[in-house]
């Protein structure tokens, strides 16, 4: 286990859930676009897992559209969040959350799912021989036909367009700095959040993280991806809309296993 990864969503999971349930406000209409392209690509698709949950706002809004959905994350945390919520919104029979590392998925499951989805810049955490040897182990847990969606995750072109070294991010009383460098020999942007909060006309400081994310064109990915055994069906400019890729799109990925 990278050790940023641990202190991020483990150590210091009160941070990291800051920024997460500020999402769930467009969490709805993200998990409608997500049941739209799987809808498109494979109408009969019933059993989704979320890989590398969060505290479940997609996987709970897809199971209130419908689907049989499995939620996975290794923040215990992140897991205990998402059951509490499953169970206010009413949808806990049709949703399950499982704590469980993305690096051995199929330790925990055989070949049943419909569709695997990776969601929110949820890959390039460990660095590209460990997202091919995920890309592998998706690719068993999938039924032949099904498919493996990357979606809503920056890509390198993307985050040439607006990344700065410095970035204030305002959540309520909650106030994040993130100091951010990029190495351009790696590809791997090297970020400290700082979280402050506001009272009165003073900021107190509450705590810090680091983050290192690998950041991948979408050729890259596309072609572990196909090195792993999926077929690229779309790549996709947005979750929401379906529209078709350009240049500066974030990374949506349609990939299918083979019938």
């Amino acid at each position: 286990m990278a050790d940023w990864t641990k202190e991020l969503f483990i150590d210091k999971s009160d941070l990291f859930l800051v920024r997460m349930n500020a999402m769930w406000r467009i969490a709805q209409d993200d998990a409608t676009g997500v049941a739209n392209i799987i809808r498109k690509y494979h109408p009969s698709a019933s059993r989704v897992l979320d890989l590398m949950c969060g505290n479940g706002r997609i996987s709970i809004n897809l199971a209130k559209l419908g689907f049989d959905v499995v939620g996975l994350d290794f923040s215990e945390r992140f897991i205990e969040d998402a059951k509490r919520r499953a169970k206010e919104l009413g949808v806990d029979e049709k949703v399950h959350f499982i704590v469980g590392d993305a690096r051995r998925v199929d330790e925990y499951f055989g070949e049943e799912f419909d569709v695997v989805l990776n969601f929110w810049t949820s890959i390039g955490y460990y660095g590209e021989e460990t997202d091919r040897e995920i890309f592998q182990r998706v690719y068993r847990i999938v039924r032949p036909g099904g498919l493996f969606l990357i979606l809503n995750t920056v890509s390198l072109e993307l985050l040439a367009t607006y990344y700065r070294n410095y970035i204030v991010e305002f959540y309520g009383e909650n106030i994040f700095i993130d100091i951010n460098e990029f190495d351009v020999k790696t590809a791997t942007l090297n970020a400290v959040w700082k979280w402050y909060k506001k009272e009165e006309e003073n900021l107190r400081f509450i705590n810090q993280a680091e983050l290192r994310l690998r950041v991948y064109t979408k050729h890259e990915v596309v072609k572990m991806l196909q090195d792993a055994g999926w077929v690229i069906v779309d790549l996709l400019h947005s979750h929401r809309t379906i529209e078709k890729a350009g240049i500066n799109s974030p990374i949506n990925i349609v990939a299918r296993k083979q019938p």
